[in-house]
């Protein structure tokens, strides 16, 4: 729908566009997330066999419930500014999250001595991230987006 209004440059629509989708990934990203945080134990089961296994499943459960708050709020702007034919900027943020974690994982958990949950956490807090910055890329493009630039661009 985004690409298609922004076809018909109608950025009014494209804009209102954002925010339902939006509302409805929030909505389901904070139920998933709380039914996940509430069912961590029992799924821990099905990823774990032993009581070692299973404590560190039960809170990579727990830490990875928010990451399905933060998919809605990843996955719209980069689906939207992809359907507006701008996919470098959400690849932008993607990269920012990879190296995020990998400066986190190959270097400061190693030389910090932390353990599996740090890492947990630091790839939750990192989606976050890159959703952040996705809005506001999103919302950057459509407040300096003028269809008389994309006129004389293509052009």
């Amino acid at each position: 729908m985004a690409g298609q209004n922004y076809g018909a440059r109608n950025l009014e629509r494209v804009a209102e566009t954002a925010k339902v989708a939006l509302r409805w990934g929030v909505i389901f990203g904070v139920a998933a997330a709380a039914v996940v945080l509430v069912g961590a134990p029992i799924l821990a089961y099905i990823a774990a066999r032993g009581d070692a296994q299973h404590a560190h499943a039960t809170a990579y459960f727990r830490w990875s419930a928010p990451m399905l708050l933060s998919a809605g709020l990843t996955y719209i702007p980069t689906f939207m500014l992809q359907a507006m034919g701008r996919s470098f900027f959400p690849m932008l943020a993607a990269f920012l999250r990879v190296g995020l974690v990998a400066l986190f994982v190959f270097v400061i958990s190693p030389a910090a001595d932390l353990g599996p949950e740090a890492i947990f956490a630091v790839t939750t807090a990192t989606s976050f991230v890159e959703g952040a910055l996705g809005l506001y890329l999103l919302r950057r493009f459509l407040r300096v987006t003028s269809f008389d630039q994309v006129v004389a661009t293509a052009a």
